[in-house]
């Protein structure tokens, strides 16, 4: 906290988890904070060389919401940290695009002189906010909320979403590629970034980026060794010891890899089949009350679907029905235009 008269409160993203699960009403007393006492609240993540994203405790709250919302679907409370690792590392492979089109802007900003010197003679509100947007694309908060990031906010969505089932996770900054000195300074030539996660009492290495939208995963659970062969580390992983045995076989790790992909697909389809039961415990108690007013039963079930925020599923179950109705209304409209 800086002491001035604006009090500034610069918090990091990691902890936000435990926090709002310690003290449920953290959100409401910032806001109390900011507007009462003029206070700022920004929350911090990826302080590197390249600069840091921040967050109102806003958008906070609302990548917290949506990443718990991922995690209902996809861990299993009885999971084990490998388990839990493979399921938020799958989500990732499947749902996760790489955001080639600010990455392709930042780089032609930089290239194009002339579009640089217009941008910064621009007003400062306006650069600011492209600044942002492109600084956000290495953010945990645009690969949970839109899907896309390029590898800094791929690394800390996974991050950050095993910070929040208690396993242990730090993003690294490395070179794409081995190069001939292998650990190179920090900071110096850095151009990719991946994550370690403990397991047991080593660490072991992966690359989400480089599995985004592949059926096989080949950047996973590798040791410091292994994943050297295709990525330059820094000087900070020298610490980081090779395990003696690695936790896990391939084959091991093929079987906890299917077994977390049926396990989601079963989640998915557990929470639809509840949603549709809910839904149509309640249709049924609303169809007596309508047939006890004389509303047919075409009328309801045209009306369902506005009276319910239901799912896919349930409209794709009543399209056909709907669609009968509309085919049954325009033939009765066609034999009244005939006979008239």
């Amino acid at each position: 906290m800086k002491n001035s008269n604006m009090g500034y409160l610069a918090l990091d993203v990691d902890i936000y988890p435990k926090l709002i699960e310690k003290y449920p009403e953290l959100t409401k007393e910032v806001s109390i904070y900011e507007k009462e006492k003029g206070g700022v609240c920004r929350w911090t993540e990826n302080k590197s060389e390249s600069g840091k994203n921040e967050f109102d405790t806003y958008n906070m709250e609302k990548m917290d919401r949506k990443s718990k919302e991922i995690l209902e679907n996809i861990i299993n409370p009885k999971y084990t940290d490998i388990e839990k690792t493979l399921a938020i590392y799958k989500h990732i492979n499947e749902k996760v695009s790489f955001e080639m089109k600010l990455m392709n802007l930042e780089k032609e900003i930089r290239r194009d002189d002339k579009k640089s010197e217009i941008l910064f003679n621009d007003n400062r509100s306006r650069i600011q906010m492209l600044n942002q947007r492109l600084n956000r694309k290495q953010s945990s908060y645009n690969a949970i909320i839109s899907n896309r990031a390029v590898c800094e906010g791929i690394a800390h969505m996974m991050h950050y979403m095993l910070t929040s089932v208690g396993v242990e996770s730090k993003v690294i900054g490395c070179i794409g590629k081995n190069v001939e000195n292998i650990m190179i300074p920090y900071k110096e030539r850095l151009n990719h970034a991946a994550i370690k996660v403990k397991t047991g009492e080593d660490w072991y290495y992966y690359d989400p980026t480089w599995d985004l939208g592949s059926k096989k995963l080949k950047n996973i659970f590798k040791t410091k060794k292994e994943f050297g062969k295709d990525h330059t580390l820094t000087f900070r992983e020298e610490e980081v010891k090779e395990p003696k045995i690695k936790e896990y076989t391939n084959k091991e790790l093929n079987q906890k890899i299917k077994k977390v992909v049926k396990d989601q697909k079963n989640m998915i389809i557990e929470k639809e089949e509840r949603i549709n039961r809910n839904d149509n415990k309640l249709f049924r108690g609303l169809k007596k009350l309508y047939n006890k007013f004389g509303i047919t039963r075409e009328e309801i079930e045209v009306e369902k679907e506005n009276i319910f925020d239901i799912g896919l599923n349930d409209k794709e179950m009543f399209s056909k029905q709907h669609q009968d109705l509309n085919n049954q209304k325009n033939k009765e409209k066609t034999i009244e235009r005939e006979e008239i």
